[in-house]
């Protein structure tokens, strides 16, 4: 992992940040909290961290989130006059932080769930009612949970304070994680709360959904990041998928 490519992209990241703070209140999702820049930053970051990539293909993603980065600024109708969050791109990222386990298996873990949902929604007996509910990206034309897109941009947003200071006192990996925790849990949740009423579900996978509901509710207000409750969603899920008439058959592995 280069250490001066994560610099580069988070002073992308705060050119975007500044403007999304301002506006976040005052526009429409055009230029306020655009998903389809969150996803941007959500996809390229996921690269930087966790895939091997040639130095040509970084520096094209990177200039990719740059262009993105200046016409969602441009759009708005609120210029600053003056930028606030000087980032240092000297600033010395901590050490040994992008190398945590815990994090980049996180990270793969909501990439992964990410591409289920774009993957399978489509292939779910849905009204149209129900599925204009769902944000459209332009680019691809699919179907994106926004909460779950803005729980991975509060969770970028705790590990952007941890690289603008260059320390982390305030534990804000550990909340980074929750956030992309429960980004995981929504994604598996709503493809599940679709999915089971349109299947013939065995008594052992409703008493395997009754189980796991139960045990969140004996959690609440714990720390459970470190809980087994995706993989069980997950593994919940590819069996339901199972006993679904559709031809997508397994779950999407992120390449």
């Amino acid at each position: 992992m280069n250490e001066d490519n994560l610099k580069r992209f988070f002073s992308i990241y705060f050119q975007y940040i500044e403007v999304e703070l301002f506006t976040s209140m005052l526009e429409s999702s055009l230029v306020g909290r655009n998903t389809d820049v969150i996803i941007t930053f959500q996809d390229t970051f996921y690269l930087l961290v966790c895939k091997n990539m040639e130095e040509k293909d970084i520096k094209k993603a990177l200039d990719d989130l740059q262009e993105v980065t200046k016409k969602y600024a441009n759009n708005s109708h609120f210029k600053l006059d003056k930028r606030h969050l000087n980032y240092q791109e000297s600033t010395k990222i901590p050490v040994g932080f992008f190398d945590n386990p815990k994090f980049t298996s996180l990270l793969k873990e909501y990439q992964v769930a990410y591409q289920d949902f774009l993957q399978y929604l489509p292939h779910i007996d849905l009204s149209e009612d129900v599925r204009q509910r769902f944000q459209i990206r332009k680019k691809e034309q699919s179907s994106i949970l926004v909460q779950a897109v803005l729980e991975f941009n509060n969770a970028l947003a705790h590990i952007a304070n941890i690289i603008y200071y260059g320390k982390d006192d305030n534990n804000n990996l550990g909340k980074a994680q929750n956030h992309l925790y429960r980004a995981i849990l929504d994604y598996y949740k709503m493809l599940l709360r679709f999915i089971i009423p349109q299947i013939n579900i065995p008594h052992r996978l409703i008493e395997c959904y009754h189980q796991i509901r139960i045990n969140e509710f004996l959690q609440l207000g714990k720390d459970i990041k470190d809980k087994d409750f995706t993989t069980r969603y997950k593994e919940l899920f590819n069996e339901c998928m199972q006993l679904q008439p559709v031809k997508a058959k397994q779950t999407s592995k992120v390449k």
